[in-house]
């Protein structure tokens, strides 16, 4: 459990990464450095979680920032590399 005043926050609003004004989807709007994890399954052997991020650029909830994306393991790597797991070996450890 992490303490309120730990959780991750945006640089640009001050609000944590999990409160809804920092959820694209929800707010139906980009932000700045807002970021999403995010998995990809691919080919069913591996399982890929990353954090992708909004530019000031991004003019939809769905836009990226340099390359960024959740439907293809390409734009997930131009993400930050969270962990990598052997699909459905749900109780094992992320690789590093």
């Amino acid at each position: 459990m992490v303490p309120p005043e730990k959780t991750p926050r945006n640089p640009f609003n001050g609000a944590s990464y999990w409160l809804a004004v920092n959820d694209p989807d929800r707010a139906s709007v980009p932000h700045e450095a807002g970021a999403i994890a995010c998995a990809y399954s691919q080919e069913g052997s591996w399982n890929y979680f990353a954090l992708i991020f909004q530019g000031t650029d991004s003019t939809s909830a769905d836009e990226f920032h340099a390359g960024q994306d959740y439907q293809n393991i390409e734009g997930l790597r131009n993400g930050i590399f969270v962990a990598r797991v052997a699909a459905g070996n749900s109780g094992t450890q992320p690789t590093p």
